[in-house]
Formats: structure tokens, sequence, C-alpha cells
């Protein structure tokens, strides 16, 4: 049974999800083309955009011979700016769109950012044999920790987007037992908080092409890696080429490479729907009741049924997928609606810059 604590939060949750303050212009409102935004590569970054001093980082990752690769921004003018960790969803690496302007937006306002590659992905790809999944905090954690040894990072922000806000509400939860470095605030944005659940709403057809850009996007990481070490990769070239859906790669390479019992047991086991209720940090939850990619009923009915005092929920009506561009302009695509509400959070939860 869900505490007192949990179930006020709850009704709160039920009450914000009535305070729609995003609101796009007609033209763009549908979620489609609002999700389309997040990965249209518009001002990203800016033309005018040059960071003071841009360094490659790798973060150690206990346990392992390998490290995840952080792109990191630095002010010159402070030791301690406080620091935004931004990790990106599934299929994509530090050079998304929506989290290079999400970095350009932060940057401009005085975080040190930092641009993180799972394991298997991006810059990280090389030095891995296996790839992310969506219960693998602990490589988030091991980033958190080694950012928070850099005397230049003060209070740590972690921010995430799709799968990677899934990443991040683990991590919120493994910081009510573990330490997880100078984190002092969460944001994910656009988070499955049921697996299973959202891989069966994007196995629908209206869904078709984004889905199918995701699975394409995991086929072709996934084949460079099989080029590169054949014998660490539990499937053959032919069995991914026929790889169709996300459940028919998690169920492949997912499961296989993580030794999970299939996709089912991955999703039963991986999915953050149970660790709502023990967060260990601030942690803002951000999310639109159109996202075409992420069920917002699921979400919804997963929030009902208790959370944590530390989890904020803000819903709108419309954003789409990471979309939350009002209009095509510079200033919507890089200073968006989720940006202002995770600084208005984080200013509130750390030190502001």
């Amino acid at each position: 049974m869900a505490s007192r604590a949990a179930l006020a939060i709850s009704t709160s949750f039920m009450s914000d999800a009535r305070m729609d303050s995003f609101f796009p212009a007609p033209t763009i409102a549908h979620g489609w083309v609002q999700t389309l935004g997040a990965a249209v590569p518009f001002w990203a970054p800016p033309g005018y955009f040059a960071p003071q001093v841009s360094e490659r980082l790798r973060l150690a990752v206990p346990g392992t011979a390998s490290a995840l690769h952080g792109h990191a921004w630095w002010h010159r003018d402070s030791v301690d700016h406080p620091t935004a960790l931004l990790v990106h969803g599934v299929g994509g690496s530090a050079e998304a769109a929506y989290l290079v302007r999400a970095a350009v937006a932060l940057y401009d306002a005085g975080y040190h950012v930092v641009r993180l590659d799972l394991r298997g992905a991006g810059t990280s790809a090389d030095e891995w044999d296996t790839r992310y999944h969506a219960g693998l905090s602990s490589d988030v954690v091991a980033a958190c920790n080694e950012l928070s040894r850099d005397r230049r990072v003060g209070d740590l922000a972690l921010i995430g987007f799709s799968l990677g806000g899934h990443l991040s509400l683990h991590v919120s939860a493994d910081a009510a037992t573990m330490s997880v470095g100078n984190l002092k605030a969460v944001v994910a944005l656009a988070a499955p908080v049921e697996l299973a659940a959202t891989v069966k709403y994007l196995a629908r057809p209206a869904a078709l092409p984004f889905h199918g850009f995701v699975v394409v996007s995991l086929v072709a990481q996934t084949l460079e890696m099989i080029e590169q070490r054949p014998d660490m990769i539990p499937c053959t070239r032919k069995e991914l080429l026929r790889v169709r859906s996300l459940w028919d790669y998690d169920e492949l390479v997912v499961a296989r490479m993580h030794a999970f019992l299939g996709a089912r047991d991955y999703y039963e086991r991986s999915s953050v729907a149970p660790r709502l209720s023990t967060l260990g940090r601030p942690t803002l939850f951000l999310y639109a009741a159109d996202d075409p990619m992420v069920p917002a009923a699921v979400t919804e009915a997963v929030l009902a049924r208790g959370v944590s005092a530390n989890l904020h929920v803000e819903k709108t009506e419309r954003g789409g997928h990471l979309g939350w561009v009002a209009r095509p302009d510079r200033e919507s695509f890089v200073r968006s609606w989720p940006i202002a509400r995770m600084q208005h959070f984080l200013s509130s939860n750390m030190r502001s810059p």
C-alpha cells in the first residue's frame, strides 16, 4: 500500500497535469511534427556558438577495463560552475540534435556541460564489447562519480532524454542507497517508465516511421560492432539483418548480451516503475500527453500508484516526444520550454550559475 506522502504526491500530480504552460504554434502542434522537431539538426549547435574550452573525457567504469566518453564544454572564469551531465536516448549518441541544443542553452546559462556517450554508442563504442540497456544505471552512476572528482565540477545535475531519462530515474533511485558524487538534482524528459508497454506502443502502424528509424539506427550500430569484434556479439550479421522491431532487437542482442532470459525478462527487470517511490534526489519528470512514442496513459497509471516525495511531475498537452518547439525559430529550438522548466527546477535544488 502506498504511503500517505506518496498518495499526496500522486494527487498533486493529477492536479499539476492540468496546468499546461506550453503552447506551440498551431501549424506545428501535432505530436509527430513536434517529435520530428527533436530530431532535425536545426541550430545544433547554432552557428554563433563556440564554447571557450571543449574537452573529450574518459570516465572509468569500476569493474571493467573500459570507459564512457564525455564531451565537455567548460567555462574558464570559474573552477566550480554547476555542471549538467546530459544522457541521450535509444539509438542516439552525444551528437543527437536535441542533446546538443540543450547543451548550448545550459552552457549559455552558465553551466559546465558534459554530453555522455553510453557504452557502445558514439565515441564510447570502440571501448566496449557490450552495449547500454535501460537498466544499466551503474554506468551513469560511475560517470557521476568520476565527474565529481574533477575540481571544475561543482554541484551536478543529471539530465536524461527518453531512454536516457529512464536511466536518470534509476540513478535517482540508486542515490537513495549509494554515493553518486556531487549529484544534487535529476531531470527526466519523455522517459518511458514501463518498457514492455512502450515497446508494444511503438509497434503500432502509426509509429512505423519513427520506430523504423530507431531500429535501423540500433542495427547499424551493432553491425559496426560485429565488423570490429565478431566473436563478442551474440548474434550473426544474418540474424541482425532480419530484425524488424525493437522487441526483436532486444530479444536478439540486449537479452543475450546481458544474460536476460529474453526481451520480456529484460523489460520486467529493467523498468524503473517499481523504483519511483524511492528516489534519493529531487527529480523533475517532464512529459507530453501527445507523445507518439511513449504512452502517456501508461505513464499516468504508474504515477498514480504513488511516487516519492522527491518526484515533481509536469505534463503538457502538446510537445510530442522530446519536441516542445513553440515556433520554427532558433530561440524555440535552443531555449525551448523544457530548458526553461529544468532551469527553474535546478535553481531551486542546486547552486545556480
